[in-house]
C-alpha cells in the first residue's frame, strides 16, 4: 500500500516539475529573443542621416 504511494507521489511530482522547467527554460529563449529582436529592429535616431537610408527596420529583412 506504501509502495504505490510513493511511487505516485514521484511521479505527479516529475510531471508537475517538468511543465516548470520547460517553462523557465521557454521563458528564458522568449526574452533572449525578444531582446536580440528590439535591439535589431530599433530605428536609428531622426536626426542622424542614418535615418534616411533604409536601415533600422529594412535591417533584419
Amino acid at each position: 500500500l506504501v509502495l504505490p504511494m510513493i511511487t505516485g507521489g514521484l511521479v505527479v511530482a516529475g510531471i508537475s516539475i517538468i511543465p516548470i522547467a520547460g517553462g523557465i527554460v521557454l521563458a528564458i529563449l522568449c526574452l533572449f529573443t525578444a531582446g536580440i529582436f528590439l535591439c535589431g529592429t530599433l530605428p536609428p535616431p531622426a536626426y542622424t542621416p542614418d535615418a534616411k537610408e533604409k536601415r533600422g527596420y529594412e535591417r533584419i529583412r
